[in-house]
C-alpha cells in the first residue's frame, strides 16, 4: 500500500505542485508530530505544507499555528487535504491566497501569514497566483463572454469555533481592502443582510 501512496503523491506533484516542490515551498513527507514540533515555537499564522498520510489517492494539506489569547499554548489547525480533484479546479497557490476561516459573527479572514519558517506568504507564492481577470460590472448577468452566467470564484473556507482562534480582537473592524474583498465574494446584498443580523 505504501508504494501506491508514494506513486499517488508523485503524480500529484507532477500534475499540480511541481513548481512549488522545486522551489522548496512544500515540506512534504513529514508526520503530524514533526509538523507540530516545527510549528510550536513559530509566530502565529506560520504554516507549512505537507502530504497527507491518510489519503491513499495522494493529497496535500496545510497546518498553521496560533496562540491562546494569553499567548500560552499553541493551537494547530490542519485543513482537510486537497486531492487532485480539488487541485484540478483551483491551483494550490490560489487556495492558499484565498483561504478563509470563519468564526461565528466574525468576518472571514485568511490566517495564513508566513510559510515556515518565516517567509511572507505572498513572497513565497505570489509568482504562482492566477492573474486577475477583468471582472464584469456587478449587475452584468451576461458576463464578459455573453454566457448568461454571473462569474463565480472558488475559495476555501473553514468554520472554526471562536474559542479556537488566537484572538477575536483583530477580526473587526475591517480595513477598506478587507471590506471590498468580502463584499466582492459574498455580494453586497448578502453582506448587508449579514451585517444587519449581527
Amino acid at each position: 500500500m505504501r508504494v501506491l501512496w508514494i506513486e499517488s503523491i508523485l503524480e500529484l506533484i507532477k500534475k499540480h505542485l511541481l513548481p512549488l516542490w522545486n522551489d522548496g515551498c512544500i515540506m512534504g513527507f513529514i508526520s503530524k508530530e514533526r509538523e507540530r514540533a516545527l510549528l510550536k515555537d513559530q509566530q502565529p499564522g506560520t504554516f507549512l505544507l505537507r502530504f497527507s498520510e491518510s489519503s491513499r489517492e495522494g493529497a496535500i494539506t496545510f497546518t498553521w499555528v496560533e496562540r491562546s489569547q494569553n499567548g500560552g499554548e499553541p493551537y494547530f489547525h490542519a485543513v482537510e487535504p486537497y486531492t487532485k480533484k480539488e487541485l484540478s479546479a483551483v491551483t494550490f497557490p490560489d487556495i492558499i491566497r484565498n483561504y478563509k476561516v470563519m468564526a461565528a459573527e466574525n468576518i472571514p479572514e485568511n490566517p495564513l501569514k508566513f510559510l515556515y519558517p518565516n517567509i511572507d506568504k505572498d513572497h513565497a507564492f505570489g509568482k504562482y497566483y492566477s492573474r486577475p481577470k477583468e471582472a464584469p460590472e456587478p449587475m452584468e448577468l451576461d458576463g464578459p463572454k455573453g454566457t448568461g452566467y454571473i462569474k463565480t470564484e472558488l475559495i476555501s473556507v473553514s468554520e472554526v469555533h471562536p474559542s479556537r482562534l488566537q484572538t477575536t480582537d483583530n477580526l473587526l473592524p475591517m480595513s477598506p481592502e478587507e471590506f471590498d474583498e468580502v463584499s466582492r465574494i459574498v455580494g453586497s446584498v448578502e453582506f448587508d443582510s449579514m451585517m444587519n443580523a449581527v
